[in-house]
């Protein structure tokens, strides 16, 4: 059975019921291993406003970040009752939710800003040969931050890549 990678963006995490809409839209998909990756949310963006404010630096903004990852990862991890592995050879029973503090740190990403769960979750999807699936909150063609600044460098070697709006519902 074929990888598929999904990045959860930390925004839905706001939504109570995002559960359920994850589970109606796994409903929808082919089978497939997933492995899915919890992007920071809110908390991140406290995290970059300290950074404006005390001057932490990117490498140290970038390791806070990972860190607050694996809290968001912890929480969906629970709420969705899916085994929390911290490296791929740990995740033996799909789908699974990768803690990504071991990953990045093998992954040769940059350590900036630029870098966010977009870029790591593709940086994943790479190494899988996996379809990638950056499930947001909302989808807004109009907005330059739809996907992080790393994100378009990754994109040509990825297999498969799309979008859904979990909150509403709908794929890309």
């Amino acid at each position: 059975m074929a990888f598929r990678v999904l990045k959860l963006g930390g925004s839905l995490l706001t939504d109570p019921q995002v559960v359920e809409h994850l589970t109606l839209w796994l409903g929808r998909q082919p089978p497939s291993h997933d492995v899915m990756i919890v992007g920071g949310g809110s908390l991140v963006n406290e995290l970059r406003e300290m950074d404006q404010r005390f001057g932490l630096g990117e490498e140290v903004s970038h390791q806070l970040a990972l860190q607050l990852m694996s809290v968001t990862a912890r929480l969906m991890a629970t709420l969705l009752n899916w085994p929390l592995v911290r490296s791929l050879a740990e995740c033996t029973q799909f789908p699974c939710i990768l803690e990504v503090t071991e990953f990045t740190a093998e992954s040769k990403l940059p350590h900036t800003w630029s870098v966010s769960s977009d870029s790591i979750a593709a940086r994943l999807a790479i190494e899988l040969d996996a379809e990638l699936v950056l499930l947001k909150s909302t989808v807004d063609f109009d907005r330059d931050d739809l996907v992080d600044e790393h994100f378009p460098q990754l994109q040509p070697a990825l297999r498969s890549f799309r979008l859904a709006n979990l909150r509403d519902g709908w794929d890309l």
